[in-house]
């Protein structure tokens, strides 16, 4: 059913066997996450770019 991943299989990978595919087979699965990650990469770029936005128009970084 499940494969287990050896640590030789995962060493070979990380050395650039490119042997290895991605081990989640279904392709909902992989877009949901791909989805997941991009929401929270915007999320957190916006929790560091509105505040400093804000401070900068109102004159805060300047002074």
């Amino acid at each position: 059913m499940h494969e287990r991943i050896t640590q030789s299989s995962t060493t070979s990978a990380a050395a650039g066997a490119g042997t290895e595919t991605c081990p989640v087979r279904s392709r909902w699965a992989r877009r949901i996450g791909a989805a997941g990650f991009m929401f929270f990469l915007i999320k957190g770029l916006l929790w560091l770019t509105v505040p400093a936005a804000i401070a900068v128009w109102r004159g805060c970084a300047a002074g």
